[in-house]
């Protein structure tokens, strides 16, 4: 939970609304100002840009003001800020801090009624959020908290990614994980990697209805972000900590079989829309003998890792959750359908042992997902399987 007791390959350019963010517009002048007070240090203090609404600039300034600011105070002075013995001599002498030209006053603030709940007014922040300049704020707020101290949890990841993905502006997301010394934002654990990777298949689902070039487009850039993200996953920033000295029976993430599967069923995608079922570039063998070569044979994505990882506590627990498994299993049972149609008959019977398992898998959590077309996990199933059954588009 995160705490209130610690103050302190190329990019390729889109045309789209809320897909185009660039490191350039967090070193633009008025992103981060230095500022002076008591300390020598030169400091960086985040500053958010003018959003869509009064409301949702409110919260960023609640978020800069009350957890952002005070947590650039040297030590000393965060102590006197909350500390009830100097309430009155802050009254006559505030502590100050100047940004630019601009002075800041801090009175005294009570631990318990002025600090604000972080995970709510981040969660109210990104719920409001709808437009690609909203969504150029999120990796300053994440930069933000971050420098400040505040520690994010999965799930809270999860959720960022999960909205900026329904409002058009997942593209942030990656763009935060690409900044990750910055924003905090590393990509070492498998829910992070699948919700991000099931949304970037979505994308190009979504678009398999709006025509050909249309469709080819997004399963192009599709396939860019999910090599983008198994990219990002061999860096020194991503991946799973382990304590030296312990070892790690799952797959590391950069091998896990369950996430190159999302870029071999975009690569596949591709060679089916763009190249009539040909495989020009390679690409669709290539990450089919990965998988294959990884993935056991006969097994499903639930025994892809040692069973006591899907318990209760473990980290592959999400899976579990029928709704959330078939929305994550589903787009990588439809890819490899397709790359068995592009790869050699020796390849594609191998990938068949696999995906057979998976279709068992996804055919029984099914069973236990609500026939409702707007469910995710039923929503997704329908688009790719069964799409007279797939709710009209909003």
């Amino acid at each position: 939970m995160m705490s209130n007791k610690s103050i302190g390959r190329a990019l390729r350019a889109s045309s789209s609304l809320c897909e185009t963010f660039s490191r350039a517009s967090l070193s633009q002048q008025g992103n981060s100002r230095p500022f002076s007070s008591t300390s020598s240090r030169p400091v960086h203090v985040v500053a958010f840009s003018p959003t869509s609404s009064p409301e949702l600039d409110d919260v960023l300034t609640t978020i800069r003001n009350k957890i952002l600011l005070p947590s650039y105070l040297p030590q000393d002075q965060r102590k006197q800020l909350f500390s009830p013995k100097h309430e009155q001599k802050l009254r006559q002498n505030p502590i100050t801090m100047e940004i630019d030209s601009e002075v800041l006053r801090f009175g005294h603030m009570d631990l318990m009624k002025d600090l604000p709940n972080t995970r709510k007014l981040l969660y109210d922040a990104v719920g409001r959020m709808q437009t690609r300049e909203d969504f150029e704020n999120l990796p300053r707020l994440l930069e933000g908290l971050h420098s400040a101290g505040r520690r994010l949890q999965t799930r809270d990841y999860v959720r960022i990614a999960r909205i900026a993905a329904e409002r058009g502006c997942l593209y942030t997301v990656i763009e935060s994980a690409r900044m990750a010394r910055r924003t905090g934002m590393r990509l070492d654990a498998s829910e992070k990697v699948a919700e991000i990777l099931a949304y970037v298949q979505l994308k190009a689902i979504d678009a398999s209805s709006k025509g050909d070039k249309a469709a080819v487009a997004a399963s192009d850039k599709a396939l860019l972000w999910s090599e983008m993200v198994v990219d990002l996953l061999q860096g020194d920033l991503h991946g799973r900590r382990i304590p030296q000295g312990q070892k790690d029976d799952r797959f590391p993430l950069h091998l896990d079989p369950q996430v190159l599967a999302a870029p071999l069923h975009m690569a596949a995608q591709v060679a089916t829309q763009a190249h009539g079922g040909k495989d020009l570039d390679g690409k669709v063998a290539k990450y089919a003998k990965d998988v294959v070569s990884l993935w056991p044979a006969g097994k499903g994505l639930l025994e892809l890792h040692p069973a006591q990882h899907y318990d209760r506590l473990g980290e592959m627990h999400y899976l579990t959750e029928k709704n959330k498994f078939v929305f994550i299993a589903a787009p990588l049972l439809k890819g490899m359908d397709l790359a068995m149609e592009i790869v050699s008959p020796q390849l594609a019977a191998e990938l068949k042992l696999r995906r057979d398992a998976l279709a068992t898998e996804v055919e029984e959590a099914l069973k236990h997902v609500r026939d409702d077309p707007h469910v995710k996990g039923r929503a997704v199933y329908n688009k790719l399987f069964n799409p007279e059954a797939a709710a009209p588009a909003a």
